[in-house]
């Protein structure tokens, strides 16, 4: 989870570059989803239970997040936007669009909750925030019984000095971008991205000064499919 702070005045940046902003007051407000991750299924959607941890109204905008590379079906947060009253609480609900074609595989995007702070009164020198939560969001076809390690489904090879990664699973497995490489400890960058979708394919070369012939395998930290934090995993080579 991550925690995005924005400014509801943006000229505070241009004062704080010049070193004027020391007798302006700042408060942060925010939002606490339920869970780190959202679980929606095909057959009967979702739901996330939000808290204003302030003790001041705001607004709860809610943004579902298309990824780049995982477009194919449409989401919808019900309400997208609400008022959410002090220290108060509010179910949002998830929905999927219609579509001819059902889906065979998971999906992944991104869903974002900013609660969004009353203007501060004219003349004050409050400077209000806003802090969003940025989640996972992991969408199941219909009948699809989630696994509990979908990382394990991802295949692993060495060859030559590349190491080759195939999920040929229909799960969506999240995971950690670095790895460290067995038995060395050495970190190493392996995915552009915190996931393999069901059907992707990665080939990355060994860093450079890395012998292969002793490379056995890498330690990863995986993502949970239902929001838990977890021990790292090894995977040992299939040469």
């Amino acid at each position: 989870m991550t925690g995005v702070q924005t400014c509801a005045l943006p000229i505070c940046r241009c004062l704080a570059a010049a070193g004027l902003c020391m007798a302006v007051s700042a408060f942060a407000t925010g939002v606490q989803p339920d869970t780190t991750l959202l679980v929606i299924s095909e057959a009967g959607g979702g739901q996330m239970g939000v808290k204003n941890t302030d003790n001041q109204p705001l607004l709860l905008h809610t943004t579902i997040i298309d990824l780049p590379d995982s477009k194919g079906v449409q989401l919808h947060a019900i309400p997208p936007v609400t008022r959410l009253e002090p220290n108060g609480y509010q179910i949002v609900r998830f929905v999927l669009e219609k579509s001819d074609q059902p889906l065979t595989v998971q999906q992944l995007k991104r869903v974002r909750f900013e609660g969004i702070p009353p203007a501060a009164p004219k003349g004050s020198s409050t400077v209000r925030m806003s802090v969003g939560q940025d989640l996972p969001v992991v969408i199941s076809p219909k009948g699809l019984e989630q696994v509990p390690e979908p990382w394990k489904l991802i295949t692993w090879s060495l060859v030559g000095d590349k190491i080759v990664g195939k999920n040929a699973s229909p799960y969506v497995a999240r995971m950690s971008q670095e790895v460290t490489l067995q038995p060395s400890g050495k970190l190493f960058k392996l995915l552009e991205r915190p996931y393999m979708l069901p059907g992707d394919s990665i080939e990355m070369a060994l860093p450079s000064g890395v012998d292969q012939a002793s490379v056995t395998g890498f330690k990863l930290t995986p993502g949970s499919p239902f929001g838990f934090a977890l021990s790292p995993y090894e995977v040992t080579f299939k040469r």
